[in-house]
């Protein structure tokens, strides 16, 4: 059994050249949706139309699955979605929660180191509290205010 993806998002845009695959009349073409590349292969009509019929900022849903030779290929076809079904968290989509989570906690924890750093050169805090503060502050930005910064203070060290 081959792997394979639910993909769902925005199209952010198409491979400006499209690949053929010698004389046969088919190709492949790059489809950029929520900042990952993926391939879809067909006739190299088709493939010209695709950035027409899904302009950039269309909402779309696709199959991909795995090839023999380990890359990923846009299997059947591409169909326009609304919004609201883009971003829902069902099934095994490659824009699954535990995805776009870590990528956000990431993001949150850059955020909260950025701002302890800046606090240790405004010299509000020493240099060896930065990451006992950034922790803090992640956790508030995570978790809101639902207890005293002072239990929080408590349970970080």
């Amino acid at each position: 059994m081959s792997e394979e993806n639910t993909i769902k998002g925005e199209v952010e845009g198409w491979a400006a050249n499209i690949r053929e695959f010698g004389n046969n009349n088919k190709g492949s073409r790059g489809i950029k949706v929520e900042n990952k590349w993926h391939n879809i292969v067909g006739d190299i009509d088709d493939l010209k139309a695709l950035d027409q019929t899904f302009p950039k900022g269309t909402f779309v849903e696709f199959l991909e699955k795995k090839n023999q030779r380990g890359y990923w290929d846009i299997e059947g076809e591409i169909k326009k979605i609304e919004k609201t079904e883009a971003y829902t968290k069902t099934g095994k989509e490659v824009m699954s929660k535990s995805t776009t989570e870590s990528s956000d906690i990431r993001s949150k924890r850059a955020m909260a180191l950025s701002y302890a750093k800046d606090l240790c050169c405004e010299g509000k805090i020493e240099l060896n509290d930065i990451l006992l503060k950034a922790q803090i502050m992640f956790d508030f930005i995570q978790e809101g205010y639902s207890k005293d910064l002072q239990t929080i203070e408590e349970e970080v060290k």
